[in-house]
């Protein structure tokens, strides 16, 4: 923790000399998040998300300025995603919700304009996920089945054979990737089985997010 508010403490007086420095206000928002995980590993939930915000403000205004750089773009949906798991944990569903939106957006566009970039499938995965089991727990059968059928496409679409000759490291990553299909499909049955039976609020079984 020391150390990393230490990384802060440098960039804020760095960003402070620079403001116009772009690269260096992106390590600074990088500070604020490492901030943040550590906060938010020592359940400080609170302080966790004031890092987080700042994280994500500094994010928002970069890529503002510089809508073309998809590595900002990232480091923005990651932002979104850290503040909406700190709203779910504190049972905030409705701003959970908004800011793991924002998360899958991002992701699906980045995912769109670089479709070979398996690491932001993965992440787009991880947004779909979040988002399905807020709505979930929202009651929201019919959206949250929605967003599990789109994580179970995103996950089909990586449990490609892998090569001969590939390490054996990715074949253990796909075999993962086909439980975790599996284990989607079957709670998508079970949503299914739910909404069918009426078990939901009958305005969010039928309405979308």
């Amino acid at each position: 923790m020391c150390e990393y508010e230490a990384y802060k403490q440098i960039m804020l007086r760095l960003t402070r000399r620079d403001p116009e420095n772009a690269d260096w206000q992106r390590d600074l928002s990088v500070a604020y998040g490492c901030v943040g995980g550590v906060l938010q590993a020592q359940g400080r939930l609170g302080e966790a998300l004031r890092e987080y915000e700042v994280c994500k403000q500094i994010m928002l205004r970069l890529t503002e300025l510089y809508p073309e750089n998809a590595y900002w773009q990232r480091g923005l949906s990651v932002a979104h995603g850290c503040v909406g798991s700190l709203f779910q944990a504190q049972g905030l569903l409705s701003e959970a919700l908004r800011e793991n939106s924002a998360y899958s957006q991002i992701m699906l566009r980045l995912t769109q304009r670089y479709p070979e970039n398996a690491d932001w499938h993965r992440e787009l995965s991880i947004a779909h996920n979040r988002v399905g089991s807020v709505l979930q727990v929202q009651g929201r059968l019919g959206a949250a089945l929605r967003e599990y059928d789109r994580l179970a496409h995103v996950l089909d679409r990586d449990a490609r054979p892998r090569p001969v000759g590939t390490s054996p490291c990715r074949g253990i990553v796909e075999d993962l990737i086909a439980e975790l299909s599996e284990l989607t499909r079957r709670q998508a049955t079970l949503l299914r089985t739910l909404a069918a039976a009426g078990l939901s609020e009958p305005h969010v079984a039928v309405a979308g997010p």
